[in-house]
């Protein structure tokens, strides 16, 4: 056990409550508040965060990881005294569009000098253009990594493990990492619930399930030369680039974003995973934050 940077010392949290069945007492040790402030404080630091909480006649933005995010955010960013908040996952049906008064909200409160609040994975069809277009403040949360991970096992149990891998939680929903950090058990149990579930959920997932695997496919030609490029973990060694997760003996060729403009999409909505090309690929895990997604 080590001590790591607490992302969530420094915050008076006696306005942050979860609605539901959680208690005031227990809410400062449960995993469902303390993750997405942990994110948050990640992203933009302490300053960031009281920017976000006492900035007067202020308009702000936050892009959640996904969808599932973006309920736990509200729950957490509402009560930090907004004169009008606007938290989506899906746009307005058609019918809804001429009935909804959201952007001019959004224009009456900051006209008064308020606060305005959007929340959202995706702003651009979500969010009214009044307020994307008066934004001060645009926070792009990216998924959690190890030490977002560390942080909050950390405020729940008083210590932490020394590494956590920057993967633990890739492919789980908010729900799914908030069910495997138990007040109650341990560091090492929480961790150790997180690669059990990502496991799980990737040999599962129905997009790969019963997908060959590449080398099995016929007729790609030199695409599929291209995608078996198992000497990967060879040329980043020759480059000097550090792995920063586990090459699969079926994998893809990944090119650091800095070097090489990327080819081919590895991941996105599920409309646009169609191809056999695309499936096989997909049970290699990839750390979106570390690799740009290849398009």
């Amino acid at each position: 056990m080590t001590d790591t940077p607490d992302w969530l010392d420094g915050l008076d949290e006696t306005e942050l409550v979860i609605e539901g069945r959680l208690t005031n007492e227990r809410k400062d040790t449960s995993p469902q508040h303390l993750l997405p402030l942990a994110l948050l404080q990640h992203t933009i630091g302490m300053d960031g965060v009281k920017r976000l909480h006492d900035t007067e006649n202020f308009c702000a933005i936050v892009v959640t990881p996904s969808p599932d995010w973006t309920l736990p955010l509200m729950h957490l960013l509402k009560p930090w005294s907004w004169d009008f908040v606007q938290a989506r996952v899906k746009p307005l049906r058609p019918s809804q569009i001429a009935d909804d008064t959201s952007s001019l909200r959004t224009m009456d409160a900051l006209a008064m000098g308020g606060r305005v609040l959007g929340i959202g994975h995706d702003p651009e069809r979500l969010l009214p253009s009044s307020m994307r277009t008066a934004a001060d403040l645009i926070v792009r949360l990216p998924p959690p990594n190890g030490e977002v991970i560390g942080a909050v096992i950390r405020r729940m149990f008083g210590r932490t493990l020394k590494t956590i891998p920057n993967d633990i939680v890739a492919g789980l929903e908010f729900d799914e990492i908030v069910a495997c950090l138990r007040p109650g058990t341990s560091p090492s149990q929480c961790v150790e619930r997180l690669k059990k579930a990502v496991a799980s959920k990737r040999s599962s997932s129905p997009i790969t399930q019963g997908v060959p695997a590449i080398h099995d496919l016929h007729g790609y030609g030199a695409a599929k030369e291209w995608a078996l490029t198992a000497n990967v973990r060879k040329w980043m060694e020759a480059h000097d680039i550090e792995p920063t997760f586990d090459f699969p003996v079926k994998c893809g060729l990944i090119y650091p974003r800095d070097r090489v403009e990327p080819l081919l999409q590895m991941a996105g909505p599920k409309e646009e995973l169609l191809s056999t090309f695309r499936k096989p690929k997909l049970k290699m895990p990839i750390r979106r934050s570390a690799y740009r997604v290849m398009r």
